[in-house]
């Protein structure tokens, strides 16, 4: 296959991806990825097209472009892969979540007032892990996104007490608009609600454990995980948004 047919086939491709990706919110992310990628397929091929037709300094400047953009590419393809084979390594439960104190349930949207079918995933592991260890204490997290009728934090306290977890075993955390901030606000909570210590354990999907293991470190929380299954048709898309969550959390200097 050609350089030109690959980048021909990549921008049809990606476009085909992205329009439909950008009309939910939970896959809008992966849409404006789609759309860029479909961009920048486009202007390979333009640099192409330039090198073939022009000559002198034009066509120096188009190769010199042209071969910036093929590293640029490759080195996103390596280090996609990499990335995925991490997170296939965090997708596991530890051992000792059984034995936590509490347990940090980490929001993934809801619908109206109902949560959507990854975030009940990630209520449904936390239930079943609560029932085995009555002992322990759930703390929900997520607050209120601008697409969303009530702070996520309320919906999941509302399916667990409905599903037979006792209303003073769940405890909110409903002012987080992201992961660190739930990891973050939880460990306040935890430091008044016992201040002699615990024990904790963060609930999520597959996915996400590498980052959320990363985060209750860095908050001087016990790096333990309960892993949820996610819906098989939006894996990729969330493996792709984990991605670059990696990537801007390592730009930023908070990795």
């Amino acid at each position: 296959m050609t350089a030109r047919r690959f980048y021909r086939i990549l921008c049809i491709v990606s476009v085909v991806l992205a329009l439909p990706l950008l009309v939910s919110p939970i896959t809008r992310c992966a849409g404006a990825f789609f759309g860029a990628l479909a961009v920048c397929a486009l202007a390979m091929l333009l640099l192409l097209w330039l090198m073939a037709r022009t000559g002198g300094w034009l066509r120096r400047a188009a190769k010199l472009l042209y071969a910036l953009g093929t590293v640029l590419f490759a080195l996103f393809l390596v280090t996609f892969v990499a990335v995925q084979l991490i997170l296939l390594r965090g997708a596991h439960t530890d051992p000792e979540a059984e034995q936590a104190q509490y347990l940090l349930v980490l929001g993934g949207g809801i619908r109206g007032d109902q949560p959507s079918l990854t975030l009940r995933f990630r209520l449904e592991a936390a239930r079943d892990c609560a029932q085995r260890n009555p002992d322990c204490t759930l703390i929900v997290c997520g607050g209120q996104g601008d697409d969303e009728d009530y702070p996520e934090a309320y919906v999941m306290r509302k399916w667990l007490i409905e599903q037979g977890i006792a209303e003073d075993r769940v405890l909110l955390e409903d002012r987080s608009v992201n992961t660190i901030e739930n990891i973050q606000n939880a460990k306040r909570i935890l430091d008044k609600t016992a201040p002699d210590g615990y024990t904790t354990a963060v609930v999520s999907s597959g996915f996400h454990l590498f980052r959320a293991r990363h985060l209750m470190e860095q908050a001087g929380l016990d790096p333990v995980a309960v892993a949820a299954p996610s819906p098989w048709h939006l894996r990729p898309v969330f493996c792709l948004r984990e991605y670059f969550s990696l990537v801007i959390l390592a730009a930023t200097n908070r990795w």
